[in-house]
This record gives C-alpha cells, sequence and structure tokens, in this order.
C-alpha cells in the first residue's frame, strides 16, 4: 500500500508538470498569434501602399513592369 506523503509527493509532482506544460502550450499560443498578427499587419501595410482604394475601383499607385525575353 503507498502511503499518504508518497502520493500526495507524486500528485504534486504531476501536478507541477502539467502547469509548466500548459504555460508552455499557452507560450506558444501567444508567440504564434503575434507573429501572425505581425505578418497581417505587414500585409496590410504593403497593400495600403501598393493600392490606391477609392471606393469599390482599386488602382495600382505603380505601374506593373512587364519583362519582354
Amino acid at each position: 500500500m503507498v502511503s499518504l506523503e508518497s502520493y500526495n509527493r507524486f500528485a504534486k509532482e504531476v501536478h507541477e508538470t502539467f502547469s509548466v506544460m500548459a504555460e508552455a502550450q499557452e507560450q506558444g499560443r501567444r508567440e504564434k498569434t503575434m507573429a501572425l498578427g505581425e505578418r497581417e499587419a505587414e500585409r496590410q501595410r504593403r497593400l495600403t501602399e501598393e493600392y490606391d482604394w477609392r471606393g469599390f475601383e482599386l488602382r495600382r499607385k505603380k505601374p506593373v513592369q512587364i519583362d519582354e525575353d
């Protein structure tokens, strides 16, 4: 039979292990969300720089370069 003290020690270790794992998982989610947010902000910035948004008409601010080789 397992002593109560031994069981409590085991339960505490399991709890600490899962707490660390949960914190690491949450940190990974936060980092992924931040990375996605940064990418979306960069995409929006590029779209704003490249296109002129007036009503529903979408016009390029810079002419498109076509290489004829």
